[in-house]
């Protein structure tokens, strides 16, 4: 069974990863399930979280997992962004120099914040490169779902 995911769905899923969550699309309801994803250093309080993830656990079978990118994917993300995206060339001078130094994330979000036009261009931008990520997680797991009933 291919399963589909309403655009909206899809901004919704991508908002929670930007966030720090690992989602879980839940096929028959539609609803999504949250809880936050320890691989980006959020804790998971067993007291706090313990009636999603019991619900995680009675419903992971009927669930698509869909989990945020991981350092790597997101400073390509912001990479392309200050390639592609940005025109002017002393704003993307300083964004190519922040991504270079030591710490880049902290450095490229101080330095995406000196211009509002580019700011919102860069949310725009991210939140577009998560709805992809989100439409590519889909896609795999309908392929490997639709591998798995052809055997």
């Amino acid at each position: 069974m291919i399963v589909t995911i309403s655009p909206e769905k899809i901004k919704e899923i991508a908002e929670q990863l930007q966030s720090g969550f690992i989602c879980w699309y839940h096929i028959p309801t539609g609803d999504i399930l949250i809880i936050p994803d320890e691989m980006k250093g959020y804790e998971v309080e067993e007291e706090i979280w313990k009636d999603d993830l019991k619900e995680i656990k009675k419903k992971k079978k009927e669930c698509v997992l869909i989990k945020g990118l991981n350092a790597n994917e997101e400073f390509g993300i912001m990479a392309s962004f200050a390639e592609n995206e940005v025109d002017d060339p002393e704003v993307r001078s300083r964004l190519t120099y922040a991504l270079n130094q030591r710490k880049p994330f902290m450095h490229f979000k101080s330095a995406i914040h000196y211009n509002d036009k580019y700011l919102k261009a860069w949310y725009a931008f991210k939140q577009e490169s998560y709805e992809k990520h989100v439409i590519t997680e889909l896609e795999v797991y309908n392929l490997r779902n639709t591998t798995t009933d052809k055997n």
